[in-house]
């Protein structure tokens, strides 16, 4: 399978069956220590003779970091969906808008996610802080009943 891969040999639908074949190694190789996981980059360095990595974030995480790291991984969603949906019930329409923005960039990301792998990617990570910074400077000034708009 690796050598179909690595030759160029593959058609689109090789590549569907390849990347559905790496899922399930990985889920596979989840299910062998679904607690702890076996370490950081462990599907590509163990379960796929350094191959390639198994084009999903979240099997990914899963297989290197187990149970524990997934529900670490994923506690920075839920925070981040619980600060936007607290943007939602503002009353102040630009707040509410940056809002619903952030909610469809993270359903985004959740989404992407399931096709790569951007875990250990410094860019997504400065994105979060990003977005997080924002939206605790909105929260701060809704509770200080500051108006976005009345800013110059």
């Amino acid at each position: 399978m690796l050598q179909v891969y690595l030759s160029g040999e593959l058609s689109a639908d090789n590549s569907m069956n390849l990347r559905s074949n790496l899922r399930s190694m990985a889920f596979d190789a989840f299910l062998q220590r679904p607690i702890e996981g076996w370490g950081a980059n462990a599907f590509r360095q163990y379960f796929n003779n350094g191959g390639v990595y198994s084009h999903c974030n979240y099997l990914e995480i899963l297989v290197g970091f187990g149970l524990i790291g997934t529900i670490i991984f994923i506690s920075k969603y839920i925070l981040l969906l619980k600060k936007a949906v607290k943007l939602i019930t503002s009353i102040d329409p630009i707040v509410k808008y940056y809002g619903k923005c952030f909610i469809i960039w993270l359903c985004s990301v959740w989404l992407m996610e399931y096709w790569q792998v951007a875990y250990y990617n410094e860019r997504m990570i400065v994105h979060y802080i990003y977005v997080l910074v924002i939206i605790k400077w909105l929260n701060t000034h809704q509770k200080q009943g500051v108006s976005i708009r009345n800013r110059t």
